[in-house]
């Protein structure tokens, strides 16, 4: 049963105020980029929803009942244990809730982790985004909305972990992430996903001093095991490239070589890691991987979402003209050249422009997406280099097409944080 979806829907406007701040902020957390450059977190963690909810328990359902519509039904639940209380709920061991919720098996019902809101009626929702705690004490008719509601197996230790987290929420990142490393591969999902995003929403920075101290064993370990998900091998190839010694240079170099591996959506914190634990072999697999337009345009990518970490993250490894090499070498690529371009303009190689303008006339790259790419590296060039063939490119484009050039001109004025200047 998906509770926070239940809640969407059987609400009535009377709390969209509160609703709409929750909404916001997964969506904000969900586009954002990860502190983390090759993770994936999305949402809001465990440890953050403790802080925001009233009131969260673990619970049983007793009975429940579907009305006509969602505001209708009802389910009454039985209260395991209190995670965070509430004055208007003390002690509590029955509650009655406007939403019909699965009860699972009759001889073993389905035992919850619900998060709550409460409310003193319907009006109070604009309030209660202001109102402490102890004021709430003083409302009549408490009211509980359950926004978020993840169902856990019997003796789950996701209570516990919950409890944990909570007393780090504010603790620097070197006392958190040690915690939540244990939990990376925990067998409950719920805990190792969001000991995952932990991770994830962790400044690089606090990522890279921490990395250093982790055990790489356990890393290799999970980097070998078929049950590692996808998703955590960009980072846990990234985190060895931290601690590894030489052994586990030629361990990352054996899977990264397997035909069997796994590359998915891992193989860019992967390549960062190898170039990490041994920069001139390292960089020699970039540069194969980007360079062959043979590989799958995935694979190309992954090696770009590599280079860019050494432009953005760790500009103290590979020397910037060697970047900007490799970055001109993977210009001829037709399929993934607008992105290429996008990383020259962003990394400032404008001793590529004239590389980056000689595929204006090519028909490979009259491509829409790669035009516009262009445009826009040859309006930048143009402010940052008075490169005279960006001066000349853009003075063509302004005379053909003016509307474009603004509305690019506009949007790197969002993107980059400065304009264009003409």
């Amino acid at each position: 049963m998906d509770l926070c979806r239940a809640v969407f829907l059987g609400r009535g406007g009377c709390i969209m105020v509160r609703l709409f701040a929750v909404v916001a902020a997964w969506v904000g957390l969900a586009m954002a980029a990860t502190a983390c450059p090759f993770c994936n977190a999305q949402g809001t963690t465990l440890g953050k929803d403790f802080r925001s909810a009233d009131f969260i328990i673990v619970a049983n359902v007793e009975t429940s009942t579907r009305g006509p519509d969602v505001t209708k039904s009802s389910s009454t639940l039985n209260v395991l244990k209190i995670l965070k209380p509430h004055p208007a709920y003390e002690n509590a061991k029955s509650l009655t809730v406007n939403r019909f919720i699965t009860k699972g098996p009759t001889d073993k019902p389905t035992q919850y982790i619900m998060f709550c809101y409460v409310y003193s009626d319907p009006t109070d929702a604009a309030m209660s985004t202001v109102l402490s705690t102890a004021v709430f004490a003083q409302f009549r008719n408490a009211t509980l909305d359950i926004y978020r509601g993840d169902d856990i197996p019997e003796n789950s230790g996701m209570p516990a972990y919950l409890e944990a987290t909570q007393k780090l929420l504010d603790r620097p990142a070197e006392e958190r992430l040690p915690f939540y490393f244990e939990h990376l591969e925990s067998n409950d999902l719920f805990i190792s996903s969001d000991a995952y995003s932990e991770w994830g929403y962790t400044d690089y920075a606090d990522v890279r001093k921490i990395a250093a101290k982790l055990p790489a064993a356990t890393l290799v370990k999970w980097l070998r095991d078929p049950a590692t998900l996808e998703s955590r091998l960009g980072l846990y190839g990234l985190l060895l490239g931290h601690c590894g010694t030489t052994a586990d240079t030629e361990e990352l170099r054996k899977i990264l070589d397997d035909p069997k591996s796994r590359y998915g959506a891992g193989l860019d914190g992967l390549l960062a890691g190898y170039v990490l634990l041994d920069k001139a072999k390292g960089w020699e697999y970039v540069d194969a991987l980007a360079t062959n337009p043979k590989k799958d345009q995935l694979i190309r990518l992954a090696a770009l979402r590599a280079i860019r970490f050494f432009h953005t993250d760790r500009t103290d490894v590979i020397p910037a003209e060697q970047q900007r090499a490799l970055l001109g070498k993977m210009l001829a690529q037709d399929d993934i050249a607008d992105m290429v371009i996008d990383d020259i303009r962003k990394a400032g190689h404008w001793e590529l422009t004239a590389d980056v303008l000689s595929y204006a006339d090519k028909e490979s790259h009259n491509i829409g997406i790669v035009k516009r790419s262009m445009l826009k590296f040859a309006l930048m060039a143009e402010a940052e280099a008075k490169n005279a063939g960006a001066v000349a490119y853009v003075k063509k484009a302004r005379e053909t097409n003016l509307k474009r050039v603004l509305q690019l001109e506009e949007l790197l004025r969002d993107e980059d944080g400065k304009p264009a200047k003409k």
